[in-house]
């Protein structure tokens, strides 16, 4: 008897839904893919073929020479996707009604939130793409942000998974720690107004845009160095993922 209780206990844990099914875990793919690509970049390859199939973003300076020197001089060898950002607009009649920002913890072991907000708004203040457009290598964006709305629609604040504050704390470098931290601790207590408002926003369509991404910056022993690698994502009129490495940011 004790036997089948322990197997059917087992089985119970093994069917549990996971908190993390909020949506990010969609994100995986570009997690994955960026993560391949920076260790390319700093194995030597140029960022627009590293970083394929997402497309190169066009900049008047390419600032890999100066971004792979600062690395080195803080003792980083290589870099782990820390956090994505997705900008989910609901809209309504052709017009912008309702504005979900979300940066997401995104790593090949968990997917939470580090920040969860929205405001009504009357337009737009960026270009954002319809979903419909967002296939191939932006459909996890898509996916991520429609299961989003869902969940803040139906008010099931239960399954929006905010980040565990003492793992993130130790993918952080210091000086970012207590920002980022209360960045979670407030997002988290304000989640069930935002699903009460996002319930209530009468919407058509939803739209996307991307922007600011985050690798955490690591040594040869593993250990969090003193800074971030920041890259930006966007998604381009015709619905494709556009990327680019920017800087090494230690403030």
């Amino acid at each position: 008897m004790k036997v089948l209780l322990a197997a059917a206990l087992c089985l119970l844990l093994q069917e549990a839904p996971r908190k993390e099914d909020s949506g990010l875990r969609m994100l995986r793919p570009i997690q994955k893919r960026l993560d391949e690509g920076l260790e390319a970049v700093i194995k030597g390859t140029k960022p627009a073929e590293a970083f394929k199939p997402f497309k190169p973003e066009s900049v008047p300076i390419d600032r890999t020479t100066t971004l792979l020197g600062d690395m080195k001089s803080h003792g980083v060898v290589r870099g782990e996707t820390f956090a994505i950002e997705l900008e989910v607009q609901l809209w309504s009649a052709g017009k912008g009604v309702y504005k979900i920002t979300a940066l997401g913890h995104v790593t090949s072991s968990e997917a939470s939130f580090i920040a969860l907000t929205g405001r009504r708004f009357d337009g737009t203040a960026r270009s954002a793409v319809p979903v419909a457009k967002c296939v191939g290598d932006a459909e996890p964006f898509k996916d991520a942000a429609e299961y989003l709305v869902k969940l803040l629609a139906e008010r099931r604040v239960d399954s929006l998974y905010f980040a565990d504050l003492e793992k993130l704390k130790k993918r952080i470098p210091k000086q970012f720690q207590d920002p980022i931290v209360d960045g979670v601790k407030l997002s988290k207590a304000g989640a069930e107004a935002l699903a009460k408002e996002v319930a209530a926003v009468k919407h058509d369509e939803i739209r996307i845009q991307l922007g600011e991404q985050y690798f955490t910056s690591l040594g040869a022993d593993g250990s969090v160095k003193d800074g971030f690698i920041r890259g930006k994502l966007r998604i381009s009129d015709a619905g494709e993922v556009v990327y680019r490495l920017n800087r090494f940011e230690t403030e």
